[in-house]
């Protein structure tokens, strides 16, 4: 029977600092929070919050010692720039933790006729996150 610590992974999307705070004060020890680009015009097309808002809740979670990052790979109209300038992203703002996985579209959602991320360019970036930063949590 596994005795470590009990970590807690949310991925409940943009919040402020204070929600961010009570949830870490209730166990929070990991949060995934997608930032599946690094370019602010395919940002806006695929959410509601701006690039720049997410970015502050990525620098919220890393203050308060919350691992989190969560990338997906292969996203429509996703570059190969966008994607590596992603890296940035995380290493600039000292995050724990780097995920990645492809685009898996899903049913009855804007993106459901789009095709798959590709599982080889997704395993590349993993091997690239581990050469980049050998203490970064590796989550796929």
């Amino acid at each position: 029977m596994f005795s470590g610590p009990v970590e807690f992974l949310l991925c409940l999307g943009n919040k402020s600092a204070e929600e961010y705070t009570f949830l870490k004060n209730q166990g929070a020890t990991s949060y995934i929070l997608k930032h599946e680009t690094s370019d602010p015009e395919l940002n806006s097309r695929m959410r509601q919050a701006s690039f720049e808002e997410r970015l502050a809740c990525l620098r919220i979670l890393i203050r308060l010692g919350i691992k989190s990052h969560r990338r997906d790979i292969g996203l429509p109209g996703q570059t190969h720039e966008s994607s590596s300038g992603r890296f940035a992203v995380g290493a600039g703002d000292r995050a724990h933790m780097v995920s990645g996985s492809p685009f898996i579209p899903a049913p009855d959602t804007p993106l459901a006729h789009m095709p798959p991320g590709d599982v080889d360019i997704t395993l590349n970036f993993i091997a690239l996150a581990r050469l980049l930063n050998p203490s970064w949590l590796i989550r796929v």
